[in-house]
């Protein structure tokens, strides 16, 4: 994760809820596999949000860790950014 820090510069993100990215990491434990999905401003290089599971249903743990950004960055349907709701 070390080289991702420094990508917010590289893209000229200059200020946060501008770009958020997201990767989806598998974690074995004794009970079988758990799912990590974090969510990261580059703005100010910060997780912003993460959601974990016991099954890799993509669009259900990925709409978690979004609606947690949102609703953590305060943003609303009427802010202007590309969010789906």
């Amino acid at each position: 994760m070390r080289h991702l820090l420094t990508y917010g510069s590289q893209f000229g993100v200059e200020q946060i809820n501008q770009v958020w990215v997201s990767d989806i990491t598998y974690i074995a434990t004794d009970q079988g596999w758990s799912y990590l999905t974090i969510i990261l401003d580059l703005g100010d290089r910060s997780v912003v949000s993460w959601a974990l599971s016991t099954t890799l249903h993509a669009p259900i743990l990925g709409h978690k860790a979004i609606q947690e950004a949102v609703e953590k960055r305060n943003i609303s349907k009427r802010s202007g950014l590309d969010v789906p709701f």
